[in-house]
């Protein structure tokens, strides 16, 4: 009885590390100003990627270069979207204009062709099925830098 029960746990074990044994890499490209700090969240929804609230991973990265990096490990398999904000005056938020154009630098997964309006998770999700890279081309106010693109 033991024994059954020792096999069930190990089982039990190793599916639940195979099952979320992936990792997200994160590259972030076009860093324009080289201080504050960089906010990156990962979605796995419309609902908490529109409000930009309680993202299911998240990181903050000092800048001191024009290009970062991170990694988000044991991921489950599923359907993602990254959202990056560069608070380049560390006061905790992305600062924005009264219309809600944003202040700051910006980026997201996918391959976004405008910043006009806010993109929706349709637009910049993927999916995760192993280990994966992201880049995400930041974007500037009055910037004319290239879209985002998955890798």
């Amino acid at each position: 009885m033991i024994k059954i029960f020792l096999n069930l746990a190990i089982i039990l074990c190793f599916g639940t590390t195979y099952a979320q044994s992936n990792k997200i890499v994160v590259h972030i490209e076009n860093i324009n100003v080289l201080n504050g700090n960089l906010m990156i969240a990962i979605f796995d929804n419309e609902a908490e990627f529109k409000t930009k609230e309680k993202p299911v991973f998240a990181d903050t990265l000092s800048i001191d270069k024009h290009s970062a990096e991170t990694t988000f490990k044991n991921i489950p398999d599923g359907i993602y979207a990254v959202a990056v904000y560069h608070d380049e005056n560390s006061d905790g938020k992305l600062n924005a204009l009264k219309l809600g154009i944003p202040n700051e630098g910006i980026g997201f997964s996918g391959q976004i062709k405008s910043f006009l309006k806010a993109p929706k998770f349709n637009d910049c999700n993927f999916e995760i099925t192993n280990d994966t890279t992201i880049v995400v081309s930041m974007h500037y106010r009055g910037s004319k830098s290239e879209s985002t693109s998955p890798n």
